[in-house]
């Protein structure tokens, strides 16, 4: 049962993971669609261009190197998620692209939406993994507001609220769409996304207050060494 005795900072923060939620699963079906080609990673050497796609209609092929996306030079896999976050459609985006010795400048465009271009493998994917997220965002709510006033309660919704707006990496477009929004929103979204890496502060702060006689000794340890797992895999 909710209570009525709720701090206002509680609706507050609430509220802000909410918008992060809705903004994030706006942005993964709405965002610019894939822009077609595989690399050949940790190299930026593209190995296949996909038939329609954008880097096709830009002139692309297959051996190409992608070294710069809008002036922003690509040396790392993270290079490329931080160039396609400031993607917008119908905008040219420029490539710079080195073809044997040659070092060619070429206009990327894209038109369509990221939910145009799923199959229906993908569009399953994509609604079942946001039905998780939104029940990750109920239970943090529920949680938050039927215990106000006790502390491993509010860490747990925390938890669970990070679990629902935690991005790997920026989804396409995610930064550019950030931009058109009133500063106010887009501060709260940033903090709401970057939460997650405070992920395992959070796990441990929890099982720090829990009452010790509902865990044993050994429990107690494997609880405790989970979030250096969660690190090493990078799952935030």
């Amino acid at each position: 049962m909710l209570k009525r005795r709720v701090p206002w900072w509680m609706y507050a923060v609430a509220a802000a993971y909410v918008l992060t939620f809705l903004f994030n699963t706006r942005q993964e079906g709405w965002g610019p669609s894939n822009a077609g080609w595989e690399p050949s990673w940790p190299t930026f050497r593209i190995a296949a261009v996909l038939p329609g796609k954008p880097m096709e209609k830009a002139g692309l092929r297959a051996g190409d190197i992608l070294e710069a996306v809008d002036g922003r030079p690509l040396t790392a896999m993270p290079d490329w998620f931080v160039a396609r976050a400031h993607f917008e459609p119908d905008r040219p985006i420029e490539l710079q692209v080195g073809r044997g010795d040659q070092h060619l400048a070429l206009p990327l465009v894209i038109t369509a939406p990221a939910w145009r271009t799923w199959t229906r493998a993908h569009f399953l994917g994509v609604v079942a993994f946001e039905f998780v997220r939104f029940i990750l965002l109920v239970l943090a709510i529920l949680l938050a507001f039927s215990a106000p006033q006790q502390l491993s309660a509010r860490l747990a919704a925390l938890m669970f609220f990070v679990g629902a707006v935690a991005e790997g990496y920026p989804s396409s477009g995610w930064a550019a769409s950030l931009r058109h929004l009133p500063g106010v929103f887009a501060i709260l979204i940033c903090l709401g996304t970057a939460s997650c890496l405070l992920a395992s502060v959070i796990w441990l702060a929890f099982f720090a207050v829990l009452p010790r006689p509902r865990l044993t000794r050994r429990w107690r340890w494997a609880l405790v060494l989970r979030p250096v797992v969660r690190i090493r895999w990078k799952i935030c």
